[in-house]
């Protein structure tokens, strides 16, 4: 599944397929101290009933979308994570640290097998990906890219493209979870970048 970004910005956007049918959409919103960030997928197509004059109504032309997760991004305190109706948890009791990258130090999660997967960040490079989620690597088992991040590309040198996420085939079904994870990722690899370009550093 390769899903592009209406937006460069992760948490506002909308993420659409190729033929441009939205599966995923993202408002962030401000309140006092955290951005949270609501996460919503278009449900299923539905049976449309023809108004009294036998013409579809507007509002059913729309489509409709369900929360299936949010994230609180707090900047001094420890952010907050919730996957579908579960409850919010801090984000350091959802990931755990592992390795080192770029921009710090992976995060990694458990799916919902019971298998675990690593966000790993990096620094910006040519025809790199800047953040990749693999299958962890432990147990004697090698690791398996399961998605990746494509960032803008403005078309200055070479064709534009939209930002996208690209998840492998295989791990389809978990779709959810990796566009949820990878939003709270994406925001705290851009806010280590900016600390690095402003002198600062952290894990």
């Amino acid at each position: 599944m390769h899903l592009y970004l209406t937006s460069n910005s992760p948490w506002d956007t909308t993420y659409c397929t190729e033929s441009g049918q939205v599966i995923y959409k993202t408002e962030s919103r401000w309140s006092l101290g955290p951005r949270n960030i609501a996460i919503s997928k278009v449900l299923p197509a539905r049976t449309i009933e023809l108004d009294a004059h036998g013409k579809v109504p507007e509002e059913a032309l729309k489509d409709a979308f369900v929360e299936i997760g949010k994230v609180d991004w707090h900047a001094i305190w420890y952010s907050k994570i919730r996957v579908g109706d579960g409850e919010e948890v801090s984000v350091k009791d959802f990931f755990r640290k592992e390795g080192w990258g770029g921009y710090g130090r992976g995060r990694v999660f458990t799916g919902p097998e019971g298998e675990e997967y690593v966000w790993k960040m990096d620094s910006v490079k040519p025809k790199a990906s800047p953040l990749c989620l693999y299958t962890f690597a432990n147990k004697g088992k090698n690791e398996t890219l399961v998605a990746n991040f494509h960032q803008r590309h403005l078309g200055i040198i070479g064709k534009a493209r939209p930002a996208s996420l690209e998840i492998q085939a295989e791990f389809n079904h978990m779709a959810d979870l990796i566009v949820i994870t990878f939003i709270y990722i994406e925001k705290l690899r851009r806010e280590k970048e900016r600390q690095s370009h402003s002198g600062g550093g952290g894990d």
